[in-house]
C-alpha cells in the first residue's frame, strides 16, 4: 500500500495513504446533563459501579422506574455519594447514552477508512453494515437507555447530531466515487442520508439477538444496496455486470 509521511512530535512518521481523515466525534458540545469526572482511582471505581448499578436497574425494572435512591443502594452507597458524581438519575443516563456513542462513532470511522471505488464499494456497505450489526448486538443492553434518552429532548438533539455525522462521514466515504459517475452534491447527500435511515431502521427499532442477528444483516444489506444500485442504474458507466464484479472484489 502506498505510504506517506508526517510529523508528529518531532518524528518522522510513516504511515498509509489514501485513507480517508476522520471526522471529530459529534458530541463533544453535546450538553447532555451536567456529570463531574473525578481524578482519583477510588473516585472513578465509584462512578462507573453508579453507572453500571443505573444500567441494570434499567434493564430489570424499566427507566421510568430507576430513582437516585435506587441506584445508591444498589451500589450500596449513600445517595449523597451518588448526587457528588451526577445531578440526578437522567445525568447518568446521559453519560451512558455518551459512552455509547463513543464507541459507535469510533467503529463507523474503523470501518469507513477507505472511500468507495467501483470495484469495491459494495463489499465495502456490506462489511460496515455488518459491523454496524454486530456493535448492537454487543451493545443489546443499552437498549433500554438508548429508547430513554432519545425520547428526551436532550436525547433528540443528540440523536440528530449523530444521525447529521453519520451522513456526513458516509458522504465523505461514497461521495468521491458517486462524484465521479456525475452524481451532483444534492444528489450525493439525499443517496448517503437514505442509506443512513435505512441503516437505522435495520438497528434501532427492535433490541438486537443473536438469532436476529444474521437475517437483520442480510436485509440491511440488501436494502441498501438496492437504494445505490437503483442510483447507479440511471448513469450509463454502470453496466449490468459490474454487480458481478464488485460483489467478487
Amino acid at each position: 500500500m502506498p505510504t506517506a509521511t508526517r510529523l508528529a512530535k518531532r518524528k518522522i512518521v510513516t504511515e498509509p495513504s489514501g485513507l480517508l481523515a476522520p471526522l471529530p466525534f459529534p458530541l463533544t458540545t453535546w450538553a447532555g446533563g451536567r456529570r463531574r469526572m473525578p481524578s482519583q482511582a477510588r473516585s472513578l471505581r465509584t462512578r462507573a459501579l453508579i453507572v453500571e448499578s443505573a444500567r441494570e436497574l434499567a434493564n430489570t425494572k424499566g427507566v421510568g422506574a430507576v430513582t437516585m435512591q435506587m441506584v445508591a443502594a444498589k451500589a450500596k452507597i449513600a445517595a449523597g455519594t451518588a448526587y457528588q458524581f451526577f445531578d440526578d438519575r437522567d445525568s447518568i443516563f446521559f453519560d451512558m447514552y455518551e459512552s455509547w456513542a463513543t464507541e459507535w462513532w469510533a467503529n463507523l470511522i474503523s470501518g469507513t477508512t477507505q472511500a468507495w471505488t467501483h470495484d469495491t464499494w459494495m463489499v465495502a456497505l456490506d462489511r460496515v453494515i455488518e459491523s454496524g450489526c454486530r456493535f448492537h448486538l454487543k451493545h443489546s443492553d443499552m437498549w433500554e437507555v438508548l429508547r430513554y434518552v432519545e425520547s428526551t429532548k436532550v436525547g433528540r438533539d443528540g440523536m440528530k447530531l449523530l444521525f447529521e455525522a453519520n451522513v456526513d462521514r458516509t458522504i465523505q466515504w461514497a461521495g468521491p466515487y458517486l462524484k465521479s459517475l456525475g452524481k451532483s452534491p444534492s444528489d450525493i447527500r439525499q443517496l448517503c442520508t437514505s442509506l443512513v435511515r435505512t441503516s437505522r431502521g435495520h438497528h434501532m427499532y427492535w433490541p438486537m439477538s443473536p438469532m436476529s442477528l444474521k437475517e437483520t444483516i442480510r436485509l440491511s444489506q440488501e436494502a441498501q444496496r438496492a437504494i445505490v444500485e437503483t442510483s447507479l442504474r440511471s448513469d450509463k458507466r454502470f453496466k449490468a455486470g459490474d454487480r458481478v464484479r464488485a460483489t467478487s472484489a
